[in-house]
């Protein structure tokens, strides 16, 4: 009795697992070996690598935003300016995204990358 409530509890979770395990292959009947991916490796390591990817593209691109505040601090600028100019960079990267996700809809996602990639080069109003 005591263990039918503790299921009922848990939302028939371990019911559900002892009936899966009762079946031999139960498991590996319902999913398959994806095999190797186009690039010959596991889909798993293909996973992982995108994952380190994401992680050494985006901190980078996210430790300057997360203290101009500060360094505005240091360098002798009100922190409410620097917060003023953390809100224009990310009013800026919104409105970039949606220019450039525009783009991409009208003409396609391979050719946006080609145009996006020597505008990255063009020398800012502010660094001139």
């Amino acid at each position: 009795m005591a263990s039918s409530r503790w299921s009922h509890r848990s939302g028939g979770f371990p019911a559900e697992a002892a009936a899966a395990g009762s079946r031999p292959g139960a498991a590996a009947a319902r999913r398959p070996d994806p095999g190797p991916s186009d690039l010959g490796l596991h889909p798993n390591v293909v996973q992982a690598l995108i994952c380190v990817a994401g992680f050494c593209c985006c901190i980078p691109m996210a430790v300057p935003a997360a203290h101009i505040v500060a360094l505005c601090g240091d360098i002798g600028i009100k922190p409410t300016h620097g917060a003023a100019m953390l809100s224009v960079m990310l009013g800026s990267a919104f409105l970039a995204r949606q220019a450039w996700g525009a783009m991409a809809d009208r003409i396609g996602g391979m050719r946006t990358v080609m145009v996006a990639r020597p505008a990255r080069r063009w020398p800012s109003p502010a660094s001139c």
